[in-house]
């Protein structure tokens, strides 16, 4: 069966700091997958043969930014700690809403966020991008 493309309507970063939070004015999100491989070839052997090994995964995404938004504070405080104070990591989730149906797909797991970069040109919007580490299990819905 074909697969149809679904334009999306919006893409949503919700995380949760010990307060569930959702982050506005997102340009863009993507998640990543990474399986390693254990290699298996037996020395007699010419071709390399492999096994999947673990999987890990981490999020990324971009917004217009603004400093005076509360959400964008505890996210800035969020990439300063690492994972909250008690030592727990974040939870993150990623939902793409689709604009041809109420169908909505999202990612969900707890993460460790790893970068925050602010950026702009000369007369351009203040743009803001981060990447998360994923940990444990990832919810797919």
């Amino acid at each position: 069966m074909p697969v149809t493309a679904q334009p999306t309507r919006s893409v949503v970063f919700k995380f949760n700091d010990g307060t569930a939070r959702t982050l506005t004015g997102l340009i863009d999100a993507s998640v990543t997958w990474n399986v390693e491989t254990i290699e298996t070839t037996e020395l007699a052997s010419v071709d390399k043969t492999f096994i999947p090994g673990q999987r890990s995964a981490t999020m990324q995404g971009s917004c217009y930014y603004d400093q005076s938004d509360a959400v964008f504070a505890a996210l800035e405080a969020a990439v300063k700690a690492g994972a909250q104070a008690n030592g727990t990591p974040f939870t993150l989730t990623v939902e793409w809403q689709y604009t041809s149906s109420t169908l909505v797909s999202s990612y969900t797991a707890n993460c460790i966020f790893t970068s925050w970069t602010v950026s702009a040109a000369m007369l351009d919007t203040v743009k803001a991008s981060f990447t998360a580490q994923l940990s444990g299990a990832v919810a797919i819905a």
